[in-house]
């Protein structure tokens, strides 16, 4: 069997979500290309395209930043903007 190469981590949800949400993108603008040029498309493509768009999360901070309600911290929470 192959191996598979990513370019991203597997166990972090907030990246698998972001890399879905590129290529149901990524098919959505192949779709419409090869509609307004009158190409065929493939037909994973259009499945692709149809699938529902993961949603957009925020991590609690990222990597190398501040956890929330700590000095200098950037968050929008309402504890940090009573500060």
């Amino acid at each position: 069997m192959a191996e598979v190469r990513r370019h991203y981590n597997p166990n972090n949800k907030d990246e698998v979500f972001s890399v879905l949400r590129r290529e149901i993108s990524a098919a959505r603008l192949k779709v419409a290309l090869d509609r307004a040029l009158r190409r065929p498309t493939s037909e994973i493509v259009p499945r692709s395209a149809n699938m529902a768009m993961p949603p957009v999360g925020r991590s609690s901070f990222r990597s190398g930043s501040r956890p929330c309600h700590e000095s200098k911290c950037h968050c929008t929470c309402m504890k940090a903007q009573v500060r």
